[in-house]
C-alpha cells in the first residue's frame, strides 16, 4: 500500500509540473510584447515638403501598448508665420526586423486638413512620408513630403 501512495504522489507531481510547463509556454500572466523600443518622448528633426521646401518638425509621443498619441509642431523655413501643429494619434506595428508607425496629424485649427504619416524606425531615428487626408477640394494645395526625426535624450 505504501508503494501505491508514493506512485500516486509522483503521478500528481508530474501532472502538476506538466500543467505549469504548459501555462508557462502559453505566456499566461505575461503582457503581450510591443517590441523592445519605447517611442515615448520628444522627437526633433526636419521635414521636406514638395511645395514649401525644408522645415523643422517636433513631436512628443506617448506609447501605450500598440497605441501612440501626442502632439506635433512644424515650421516651414525660418518663417514663424508658416507654422502648424496639433494632436496626433496612431498605431505601432512591430515587425521581426523593424517597426512601422502609422499616425494621423490633426491640426489644432478647425477646418485645416489632416495628414497621414507612414514611418519606420532605425535605432533612434524615425523616417517616412506624409500626405494630406481628404480630397483636393477639402485640402486645397496641400502637398506630400518626408519627415526625419531623432529621439531626444
Amino acid at each position: 500500500m505504501e508503494r501505491l501512495s508514493d506512485r500516486s504522489r509522483l503521478t500528481r507531481a508530474a501532472a502538476l509540473l506538466a500543467v505549469l510547463l504548459l501555462l508557462t509556454s502559453c505566456g499566461l500572466g505575461k503582457k503581450s510584447p510591443t517590441g523592445s523600443f519605447d517611442y515615448t518622448g520628444t522627437w526633433r528633426g526636419s521635414l521636406t515638403d514638395d511645395t514649401s521646401g525644408a522645415g523643422t518638425f517636433l513631436t512628443t509621443l506617448q506609447q501605450v501598448d500598440f497605441a501612440v498619441t501626442g502632439t506635433w509642431h512644424s515650421v516651414m523655413g525660418s518663417d514663424a508665420a508658416r507654422q502648424n501643429g496639433g494632436a496626433l494619434s496612431g498605431q505601432l506595428f512591430v515587425g521581426k526586423d523593424s517597426d512601422l508607425l502609422e499616425v494621423t496629424l490633426s491640426p489644432a485649427v478647425a477646418g485645416q486638413c489632416s495628414y497621414r504619416l507612414t514611418l519606420s524606425r532605425a535605432q533612434e531615428t524615425i523616417t517616412g512620408s506624409y500626405a494630406p487626408v481628404g480630397t483636393v477640394t477639402e485640402c486645397g494645395d496641400l502637398t506630400r513630403g518626408t519627415v526625419q526625426v531623432g529621439k531626444q535624450k
